[in-house]
């Protein structure tokens, strides 16, 4: 998701390292072999030939799962074999492109490039550790609007989806089973198996909050702690709706 124009929160942009998935718990900043091979002034086809010759070195730096195993590093496909957009290319993780990096000639541009890398690697790594205690924090605030709700109205999963559906039109324009089918599908492009699609949709319809941003999370906070108090003063539902779209008169997140 990116934030509205209208959305004054500063933003980190970062043009070489991304995540293989929202999930916070599970993501992994990466780079991809042709952005490294292009700002290193090496020809993709032969950086991809590079890391097959040693790629049980970089089977050996790979990610590993819960069990502790390695997973071994595929060659990512996007188009028809063929075609002028057929692509493959691989997704580094730090210790395998900095691998990498030693394999090619200390040019210039190969350290200012490695350089900037680096820097990339340590602010997501900063972004990904904010986001898990943002993620703790959300957890414990969770309550706020069930128990508003539970006490003023009763215990009534009608009315919670009701008003949690409430502040997410405000927020994002759209209901929660809306934002999860967007994020589901956008988590299911990156799977490479059915297998994968599988554990991904068993783990989103679980709990879709971890796919979200911490400045996401926040607004989520935020906005549920206010419903929680307009319905603890004796306000109900279009009371409810129009006050905070006073203070949220436009969506402040839209999906991408």
């Amino acid at each position: 998701m990116k934030l509205n124009e209208n959305e004054q929160i500063e933003q980190i942009q970062l043009d070489y390292v991304f995540t293989n998935t929202r999930k916070v718990e599970k993501a992994i900043p990466l780079t991809n072999s042709e952005v490294v091979a292009i700002k290193c002034g090496i020809q993709h086809k032969n950086t991809k030939e590079l890391i097959k010759k040693y790629m049980d070195k970089f089977n050996e730096l790979g990610n590993r799962d819960r069990k502790g195993s390695v997973e071994p590093l595929r060659l990512k496909r996007r188009g028809k074999n063929g075609t002028k957009n057929y692509k493959t290319w691989y997704e580094l993780n730090e210790n395998q492109v900095n691998f990498l990096i030693t394999l090619f000639k200390n040019t210039k541009q190969v350290v200012e490039f490695k350089f900037k890398l680096v820097k990339e690697f340590s602010i997501m790594k900063d972004i990904l550790q904010v986001q898990k205690i943002e993620r703790q924090i959300g957890k414990e605030h969770r309550r706020v609007l069930t128990d508003a709700i539970q006490e003023c109205i009763g215990n009534d999963g009608i009315e919670y989806a009701k008003y949690t559906n409430m502040c997410y039109r405000l927020l994002f324009g759209k209901t929660a089973m809306e934002i999860k089918n967007e994020i589901l599908n956008q988590e299911l492009n990156k799977c490479e198996d059915e297998e994968q699609k599988v554990k991904i949709n068993k783990d989103i319809q679980k709990i879709v909050r971890d796919y979200f941003s911490d400045k996401e999370l926040k607004s989520i906070e935020r906005i549920e702690n206010e419903c929680a108090t307009l319905l603890r003063i004796g306000m109900r539902e279009g009371k409810v709706n129009s006050t905070l779209k006073q203070i949220y008169p436009t969506v402040q997140y839209v999906i991408i």
